[in-house]
């Protein structure tokens, strides 16, 4: 007769059994509820890492699975996009200005002191506008609320994606 410790361990085997059914049930429902997950916040706003260090795109990160046949768990995060507006500091701007312009001698002591706040917003607009028009853009990204998932989870989120994609 077996114990309920038994019993517990047999039924923990199966749940963690990757050839086990319970397993790949769990696994496949995971899946399918991520990728609803996914889908309502569309797909683009994440990035993947093999790594938790570098991050890829859907596609890319799924070439490199296909090349590390030994990986089986990656990173997923929520891609934030970085703008100019984040690292312009208007105020470290002009003080930077008056710093050098003291270095002229003590009469330049009211330089810039006339700025107001509206036309401090005006500078950085027409800085921000400066940028747009240039088509200058901070070339990377933030990733932030990562968490681990296992490669077949990735996998299975990468096909309901495509299936999700497909019926749209």
């Amino acid at each position: 007769m077996k114990t309920k410790k038994q019993n517990e361990l047999k039924k923990f085997d199966r749940a963690n059994n990757k050839n086990s059914p319970t397993y790949k049930k769990r696994v496949k429902e995971e899946a399918k509820l991520m990728a609803e997950y996914l889908k309502e916040r569309k797909m683009e706003k994440y990035s993947f890492s093999l790594d938790d260090e570098y991050y890829y795109n859907m596609d890319s990160i799924e070439d490199m699975l296909e090349e590390e046949e030994n990986v089986s768990s990656l990173y997923m995060g929520e891609k934030i996009e970085q703008k100019n507006k984040n690292f312009l500091n208007i105020d470290a701007l002009i003080d930077d200005m008056k710093e050098s312009a003291y270095e002229l001698g003590e009469y330049t002591e009211t330089y810039l002191d006339d700025m107001t706040e509206e036309l401090r917003k005006d500078l950085k607009n027409t800085i921000l506008k400066w940028f747009d028009d240039n088509g200058i853009k901070p070339n990377f990204l933030l990733v932030e609320n990562v968490r681990e998932i296992s490669r077949e989870d990735f996998l299975l989120m990468k096909k309901q994606n495509e299936k999700a994609n497909k019926s749209n």
